[in-house]
């Protein structure tokens, strides 16, 4: 990855850039996570020890801590700019939106867009679809109001000419929690002009399958997918196998993801998971367990495994009360180093009532697929 130009012209002290430096090479170039994010905690208080001014450099500084899912630094750069009264353009905007985005700030993307708006800066569609994207932090019980809000924001960004923008479409549709809802969108989307894109599609297969009827909402869309000449993806094979899954169908998903395989695309972590969970709603299903298994040990081979994958296998050996399975799983588990999340080893425990103080440490964390 090459370094940013504001990077190597950072002159603001004796150290010129040393903890943006440290920060940005285990962040972005190592992709260390861990020791970036606390290296990145130490920006603002850098920033404001040097007396740095550079516009070009709060902008990195703010781009480091957005990539190491620091919201919470992201809004204290942007802070410490205001406080000096430090020149804003798009792209720094942009940026920001896009960190309070990521950690799902929604107080403070909206604080930073009505700053926009009195700037002298016009909103992009980036910007909006940030804005938005940040509403999805809202409770599920309150799926109207997040609703409600998308649409405002959508109405907002109609009127400032981008009525025709399809990633601020999607992000609404994204926050859309019912067919009757997303009725609406599409209606919307004829009269506004908006594209078609498969990434819309498998949106609303995705909300399709949480309804009652799935199939027939589904069989709509994919008919109209041929229609327009739009091929088939493979998140759209997922929602459909996340819809049979839903439905409890287990041989219909294990028909979905072979013949994803037979158009040529390779199952994601997801996929996978969606398959082990549709093996633990059938779990009766004599063929459930062989074949949870095999999935299994096809994520392993193509480093596609997840926490949702390893918590669908638990679930499926406690609906099954075969806790010497879920102690098989987890010795693969072990084996293969992959590390734990609080969910999965609460499922574990739920399999095999077995305590897990005594595992290694070390174990816990977050998934390198999640």
């Amino acid at each position: 990855m090459p370094v940013p130009h504001s990077l190597l012209s950072v002159k603001a002290g004796p150290r010129p850039g040393k903890v943006l430096w440290k920060a940005f090479y285990d962040v972005v170039v190592h992709g260390d996570r861990h020791s970036g994010k606390r290296k990145v905690g130490e920006i603002p208080e850098w920033l404001e020890r040097e007396g740095v001014t550079c516009p070009g450099v709060f902008q990195q500084a703010v781009v480091i801590a957005r990539i190491a899912g620091r919201g919470d630094i992201v809004h204290s750069i942007h802070n410490l700019s205001t406080e000096k009264n430090i020149p804003k353009k798009k792209d720094y905007y942009k940026e920001v939106m896009r960190g309070y985005a990521g950690s799902r700030m929604i107080e403070e993307a909206s604080d930073c867009m009505d700053e926009i708006h009195r700037s002298s800066v016009k909103p992009t569609r980036h910007m909006y679809t940030y804005l938005i994207t940040t509403l999805r932090n809202i409770e599920d019980n309150n799926k109207n109001t997040r609703w409600l809000a998308s649409m405002k924001i959508l109405n907002e960004a109609v009127s400032n000419g981008l009525a025709d923008d399809v990633d601020i479409f999607q992000a609404v549709l994204r926050n859309a929690s019912s067919w009757d809802q997303c009725s609406v969108l599409l209606k919307l989307q004829r009269r506004l002009r908006i594209r078609h894109s498969v990434k819309s599609f498998n949106i609303l297969l995705d909300i399709s399958s949480r309804g009652e009827n799935n199939e027939t909402e589904q069989r709509t869309l994919l008919t109209k997918m041929d229609e327009l000449k739009i091929l088939r993806s493979q998140g759209t094979y997922t929602a459909l196998m996340n819809a049979s899954k839903n439905k409890g169908d287990f041989p219909r998903c294990m028909k979905l993801f072979h013949e994803m395989l037979g158009r040529g695309m390779e199952p994601g972590g997801f996929a996978h998971a969606t398959i082990v969970s549709a093996c633990r709603a059938s779990h009766d299903h004599p063929l459930a367990l062989p074949t949870a298994r095999k999935i299994v040990q096809r994520a392993i081979l193509r480093s596609a495994t997840s926490p949702e994958l390893w918590r669908g296998m638990y679930d499926l050996h406690a609906a099954q009360k075969d806790p010497g399975s879920a102690k098989e799983s987890m010795a693969t588990m072990r084996q293969i180093r992959d590390p734990l999340r609080a969910d999965v080893i609460l499922a574990y425990k739920n399999a095999t009532g077995e305590d897990f103080t005594h595992h290694k440490k070390g174990m816990l964390g977050n998934s390198r697929n999640a």
